[in-house]
């Protein structure tokens, strides 16, 4: 007969809390986008007075293909990363980096006029247009396993460079297709090195070593963001992500 007990584990193996602050902001204004999708949105022509460069509260004048059912809140990004699959070379995306949002004020056939609304950086000519995304920001994370077994490798950390570190946002190879969710954990595992053997004279891979664990948190068809919630040696961009 069963009945109910307690059980305990060491606090190595807690979830740390998760700073849903953080993660909703990124969420609101991360984006990745298929290729060519960017070049084919509408772009900033000029700013008021021909200006160069404009700022929230400036109005600002857009050329492009502005569909009816596109709403007047646009966002604002430029062109980042081009991510491939460093397996199989396949295209997962790129990601389009957040400038700002701007409210359609009115049109005139192909050029619209629009109002700065929030700007992340200077908004400049030839900068795109995309409706927004409406993406739903989210008050609870359940923490699971994906459905199914999958393996994939940390393509990027938000900010450049290739150390990251706890409560550090990255970029996986992992989406939708996969199985994955938001809320799925995954454990992180640093490459083993190749090293000498001296006594046989031959090379030899040393097994991949557990380093970390890392939460999904936004999830794309091809790739996704994922927040890392222990880092418990250093990692870094080329690292693996396997089932937990």
């Amino acid at each position: 007969k069963l009945s109910p007990t307690m059980r305990s584990e060491p606090n190595d193996n807690a979830i740390p809390a998760i700073p849903l602050d953080k993660i909703n902001a990124f969420l609101s204004q991360s984006r990745f986008v298929e290729p060519g999708e960017l070049a084919a949105a509408p772009y900033i022509l000029a700013g008021d007075e021909r200006n160069i460069i404009s700022g929230v509260g400036d109005e600002v004048y857009a050329r492009g293909n502005f569909a009816q059912n596109q709403g007047s809140v646009f966002g604002l990004y430029r062109e980042g990363t081009m991510y491939r699959d460093p397996i199989t070379g396949e295209a997962l995306g790129i990601q389009a980096i957040d400038i700002g949002e701007a409210k359609k004020i009115s049109q005139d056939y192909d050029i619209a006029t629009l109002v700065l609304n929030r700007t992340t950086q200077e908004v400049r000519n030839g900068d795109r247009l995309l409706p927004n995304a409406n993406k739903p920001l989210v008050a609870t994370f359940l923490p699971s396993a994906p459905p199914r077994p999958v393996a994939g490798v940390i393509l990027d950390v938000q900010g450049g460079g290739t150390q990251i570190g706890s409560m550090d946002i990255v970029m996986v190879n992992l989406g939708e297709r996969e199985g994955i969710t938001a809320g799925n954990v995954m454990s992180i595992y640093r490459l083993g090195e190749t090293v000498r053997d001296e006594v046989a004279d031959t090379l030899v891979k040393l097994p991949n070593v557990r380093a970390g664990l890392l939460m999904f948190f936004s999830v794309e068809e091809n790739m996704s963001y994922a927040l890392v919630l222990k880092s418990e040696r250093p990692l870094r961009v080329g690292d693996r992500v396997e089932m937990p």
